[in-house]
């Protein structure tokens, strides 16, 4: 029975730590691409003037954020998604807000709704692309400098001069 309530030991605390990172940094970069995502479908929806009730990153009850004139921006308590709340989507709209059907989704023409609806995917590629482009680019500037500093060490270079 004693040996349940037993310390850690160092490979165990280690161990724990490892799956406590991993979990932090999962929720970390979800949070990322859900934003992203998200803020696809809000930017095209606000550039085409169809009127956005809530931006939040997260589902469930509303922990904290901001209120302008038309749009609620929160962050809420489980953080495995998130959505935006637009006017004319069905079940968006509350019963005692007057639904204004010129910035109504509903009302707009086939192509406004399908940019809307691609945005939030055409966002995630996008930052896909840049990212993998940013590394490349990181990888291309450690391989120009590598050779540089490995010259320099070997003093190869005032080898060459010295002749």
């Amino acid at each position: 029975i004693l040996a349940r309530y037993r310390s850690f030991t160092t490979r165990e605390e280690e161990a724990m730590t490892t799956v406590l990172y991993s979990l932090f940094g999962f929720l970390f970069i979800l949070s990322i691409s859900v934003f992203v995502h998200e803020f696809g479908h809000f930017a095209i929806a606000k550039i085409l003037n169809i009127k956005v009730y809530t931006f939040s990153i997260g589902f469930g009850r509303r922990l904290f954020g901001f209120k302008t004139k038309e749009t609620d921006y929160r962050i809420s308590l489980i953080p495995f998604g998130g959505y935006v709340k637009l006017s004319g989507e069905e079940g968006a709209d509350d019963k005692e807000k007057p639904i204004d059907q010129a910035r109504s989704l509903s009302s707009r023409p086939f192509w406004q709704k399908f940019a809307v609806l691609v945005a939030g995917i055409t966002m995630n590629l996008l930052t896909s692309v840049i990212v993998l482009f940013l590394i490349l680019i990181c990888l291309f500037l450690q391989f120009l400098f590598i050779p540089v500093s490995f010259i320099i060490k070997q003093r190869v270079f005032y080898r060459w001069f010295a002749q």
